[in-house]
C-alpha cells in the first residue's frame, strides 16, 4: 500500500464543502497563502492545524484520510 499525505485530501474536502479558501483559512486561524502551501505540500501540516483545518472544512482527519487515499492513482487505472 502507497504511503497516504493526508494534505492530498484537503483539496477534494474544501471543493466539496463549497466554502472560499480565505474562509476556511481564517476559520482555521492560518493565512491564505499557508492553507495554500499546505495543500501543494509547500509546507508541513502540524496535527493542531489539521484539526483546526477540519473543523473550518466541516469535516474529520479520517474524512481527509478516505478523501487522500482517493487520490492516489494506482495500475490499471
Amino acid at each position: 500500500m502507497p504511503d497516504v499525505d493526508v494534505r492530498d485530501g484537503i483539496r477534494p474536502a474544501i471543493e466539496a464543502s463549497g466554502k472560499k479558501r480565505i474562509f476556511i483559512a481564517g476559520q482555521a486561524g492560518m493565512t491564505r497563502q499557508q492553507l495554500c502551501d499546505i495543500e501543494s505540500k509547500r509546507r508541513k501540516l502540524e496535527a493542531n492545524e489539521m484539526f483546526a483545518l477540519c473543523r473550518a472544512i466541516g469535516t474529520t482527519p479520517d474524512a481527509l484520510y478516505e478523501a487522500a487515499t482517493k487520490t492516489i492513482p494506482t495500475l490499471g487505472q
